[in-house]
Formats: structure tokens, sequence, C-alpha cells
């Protein structure tokens, strides 16, 4: 396969160019390297690739997570399972330790040497057939071409290798790509896209999805998004550079998100191994909002065990859902979205794992 025409990023893509700078590598080590999101999604992508029995990955947009040891960085994780980490990037700033120094993290903290690479999704600097393990992980969505990156991710693969992607799926309601969540609030997403329109690029790069190693991920986080149907709920952000304004109600749902959050691995475990992901998609595939709900309302209290504060916030958040009549028009969206996947398990999630081979 010719190697992709490179394109200066800012012609193509609606990012600013300088977005993925300084100040956002600052934010990622303060808030996004910590959020339990990203500990669980990392400490889930390690176990995996370990279970897979691989023994080196190549993290496409790995942003920092090549020069921190900490809980929240793919490659502390990885080493855990002895698996060699290696990174590419668009800022060569993440590859450099100086780089943790000058935002103030510990010593303790970080990595001297990095195995990094500064290079696109869509121009990976490998020959064809080099790289076992691929990780993409909520990145892809931010690539202004990806049927590209699935290109190049089907090239570098080895015959028997494996590339794991994450891609955002309740998250904001990504699946279902709203103009009325956009005007209210901007996205740096390129791509709004349910799994099935996804799989249509990675097919046609020639990879498959392994449905057995593939699952959503927080998905009671992911389902607290479908809250957004009510235009109140959405925090404004009328410029990427803008700060969030949060309406009151708005305010609850940051709230209870955040409760959800820390326990995310566990409430993920609980549904999957009761198989309550096929009530939840069916429930969705009819429209049914309400009972959706309810049963995470209902799974939470019965797996969490929640502070007096915790559990007013979290009944608050659903009493307000409860009560709510969203738009018949944007439930028939969210109907329809589940109703056309071929699994629409794997869209209950903030996100969806799916890991992909040569057909």
């Amino acid at each position: 396969m010719n190697t992709p025409e490179k394109a200066p990023q800012q012609l193509r893509s609606k990012v600013p160019l300088g977005f993925y700078d300084e100040s956002y590598a600052r934010n990622y080590i303060m808030r996004t390297l910590g959020a339990p999101y990203t500990k669980y999604k990392n400490a889930l992508l390690a176990h995996l690739a370990q279970e897979m029995k691989i023994g080196s990955v190549v993290d496409i947009g790995g942003n920092v997570s090549g020069i921190l040891r900490m809980e929240g960085s793919l490659r502390y994780q990885l080493e855990k399972y002895g698996i060699t980490y290696g990174a590419i990037d668009l800022t060569g700033e993440y590859f450099d330790p100086n780089s943790a120094r000058k935002l103030g993290v510990s010593e303790e903290y970080i990595y001297n040497e990095v195995n990094g690479l500064v290079a696109s999704a869509e121009d990976l600097p490998f020959p064809n057939g080099e790289v076992e393990c691929i990780v993409c992980a909520d990145v892809i969505e931010h690539v202004p071409e990806p049927q590209k990156a699935f290109d190049e991710t089907a090239r570098v693969l080895q015959k028997n290798g494996k590339a794991i992607y994450i891609i955002p799926s309740m998250y904001k309601l990504d699946l279902c790509d709203f103009d009325y969540v956009e005007e209210k609030r901007t996205s740096s997403h390129e791509s709004k896209l349910i799994i099935d329109d996804w799989s249509t690029m990675w097919e046609k790069s020639g990879l498959e999805v392994d449905p057995v190693q593939s699952r959503p991920v927080g998905i009671a986080t992911g389902l607290s998004f479908l809250s957004w149907l009510d235009d109140e709920v959405i925090p404004e952000r009328p410029k990427l550079d803008s700060k969030d304004s949060f309406s009151q109600k708005s305010l609850i749902h940051r709230e209870a998100k955040r409760i959800i959050g820390l326990h995310d691995e566990a409430i993920d475990a609980f549904i999957l191994e009761n198989n309550f992901d096929k009530y939840l998609a069916q429930a969705l595939s009819e429209g049914d909002i309400k009972e959706v709900m309810r049963t995470v309302h209902e799974a939470i209290r019965y797996i969490v065990s929640l502070s007096p504060e915790d559990k007013i916030a979290i009944d608050t958040f659903f009493e307000m859902v409860r009560t709510s009549e969203y738009p018949a028009n944007r439930v028939a969206h969210i109907t329809n979205e589940f109703s056309r996947a071929r699994d629409p398990r794997l869209l209950l999630g903030n996100s969806v794992l799916v890991v992909l081979k040569h057909r």
C-alpha cells in the first residue's frame, strides 16, 4: 500500500493548529490521567493485551503515557505484565521527560527513557507487517481522515497481530451526532459515528472485529448521557477554548457522573456477567429511556455502597431523568441507532472497545 500523502493538519481539521499543545498536556496530566475512566480503561487494555499474550504495543496518540509512571498511564499498566511500550503522537513534547518536569511532576513519577515517534495515525512510521499490537484509545474520533488511519493500521499490523481501538459511543451522545449538542457544546471530535459505521472503514481496510473480546466500557456513565436529550443538561461551550458554563441540571448530571465513574468497573462487571446488557440494549431499541435509567439506578444501588451525600446526588439525578420529557424525534434517533446495530450491546458504554485483526 502506498504511504498516504501528508496534509497540513490545520487545512483538513476543524480543530485549530496548536490545540494539542502544552496546555493540553497539562490538563491531561492534572485531570485526565487521574480520572477513574482513564485508570479503568488503561488497566483493562493492559489486562487484555496480557490475555492475548502480546509482547509489545504501539500506542497511537499516546499523549504523555510514555513519560509518566502513574496508574492512568498505559505504559505503566502494560509494564506490570512485562509488555513493551512504544508510542506515536503529533507532538514531540509528549515524549520529553522535561515536559513533565516543567509541569511540576515529581521525579518519582517520570520515566527518563521513552520509545516515542512523532507521526500521525494516517502515516505510521513502520514497515509493512512489523507491529504486533496497536492500541488506539479515544483517538480515532480526533483523526481528520480515519479511513487512512485504519488503512495504516492494517498495513503495519503483523499477520496474526491485533489492534485494540476504544471509540466513544454514548459519551456526549457521540453515536447520534446530534446537531443541537454540537451547537450547545463545541466538540473536538472530527467524527461521531455508530460502531457499525466505523466498522465499514476498518472492513474496507481488510480488518475484522473479534466479537468475543469486544465490549462496552463504562456502561452506567455512558447511559447517564441520555439525560443530554434535554438541552438544559448540556454544559454550554460555544468554542473549543471556552470554559464550560453549567446550568443547575448540568451540575446535577456532572456530580452524578463523577460518582458513577468511581464505580464503572464494578457496575460493568455486574451488568455484563448477568446479561443485563441485552436487556438494556433491547429497551433502547424500543425507545424506553425511562426503563433503561430505572434499571441503571437499581444496579448502582445494588452494587455500590454510597455515602449519604453521594446517595442524595445519585437519587436527585435519576429523579430528574424520571420526570423529564424528551423530544420524540431525539428518542426516535436513539431507537434507530440501536435498532440498526449488528450488536447493539456494544453501543451501551461511555465507549466501545473493539479488538481488530486481519481477515
